[in-house]
């Protein structure tokens, strides 16, 4: 009878542990293979548009002639970037929007987009670092205005460029080197009017009718223009929110009327490093957090 009774147990036991087998294995969601298979043809795909975009835009950028080079820069502004860099050995590429996001690619297809962040500049150099993370990684991008010849296509870029990334799975960056530039702000491109020097404010009829201006030119980055009395002209870049104007060469006519302003003119922009804003149709330039200068867009 006892061993009757124990067969019955070790039977119900085998049966109870059997049901709740089958029990796990119906609750365990089943894998849909075709699902899988088109998310990794989905994922592929992307890497290689990436890719082609990637190196298509290094063909661009790396020997463009100037008119090609003056589209490229348009097109980046428009899309709202400030600051863009490209590299070699392997082709990756970057591009800054300073109060936006940044975007990084490179060749394996990786397209990373993180947030901008405020800039970290280093106090013993000329150096400016930015350090953005997201869920899926972090990228370090330093720039260096020591100038920079890209290797292959010989084209001289401002800034040397360092990336440190890496993915959110990996412990140690991978580094690319490479050069980059600020995009140009083309809405600089124009003549403008002085209308307030110094905090004087300029008057029409004491120029005959034709106020001081300036004219910028950003597909030759030179500027020109007439203080009231003298002609001037030199060049000049535009970087974010800055505006570095080189030394001026001038005529050397002698100024009766409007002297002081014709001086200060001169004074503040000739070999000058200027802040800058646009807005309602004015451009104002500052120094030191001192507003130096403003100008109103007559063309």
């Amino acid at each position: 009878m006892k061993n009757l009774r124990y067969s019955i147990l070790v039977l119900m036991g085998s049966f109870l542990l059997f049901s709740c087998g089958s029990t796990s294995s119906s609750t365990t969601p089943k894998t849909n293979p075709h699902a899988e298979a088109h998310m990794q043809m989905h994922n592929e795909f992307k890497k290689e548009q990436v890719k082609k975009e990637l190196v298509e835009q290094e063909e661009e950028i790396m020997e463009p002639s100037k008119s090609e080079l003056q589209k490229i820069l348009l097109t980046k502004y428009k899309k709202g970037n400030d600051f863009y860099a490209v590299g070699n050995e392997p082709f990756w590429n970057l591009d800054m929007d300073f109060e936006k996001k940044i975007i990084f690619k490179n060749l394996d297809g990786l397209e990373f987009i993180a947030p901008a962040v405020d800039p970290v500049k280093a106090m013993d150099a000329n150096v400016i670092r930015y350090r953005s993370t997201t869920d899926s990684g972090e990228i370090i991008v330093q720039l260096n205005q020591s100038g920079c010849t890209d290797n292959m296509s010989g084209q001289k870029f401002d800034y040397n460029v360092t990336v440190d990334f890496k993915t959110s799975l990996e412990t140690d960056y991978k580094t690319y080197k490479g050069c980059g530039n600020y995009v140009p702000d083309f809405r600089l491109h124009d003549i403008w009017a002085i209308i307030e020097v110094d905090g004087i404010k300029v008057n029409l009829e004491s120029f005959n009718g034709k106020l001081p201006r300036i004219e910028f030119n950003i597909t030759e980055y030179r500027v020109l223009g007439n203080d009231g009395c003298n002609s001037f002209n030199g060049s000049f870049k535009s970087e974010y929110k800055k505006i570095f104007i080189g030394n001026l060469a001038s005529t050397m006519m002698a100024c009766f009327e409007n002297k002081e302003i014709s001086s200060k003119i001169g004074k503040i922009l000739s070999n000058s490093n200027l802040d800058y804003v646009i807005e309602n149709n004015l451009l104002i330039l500052s120094k030191d957090h001192n507003k130096v200068m403003v100008l109103k867009h007559i063309d």
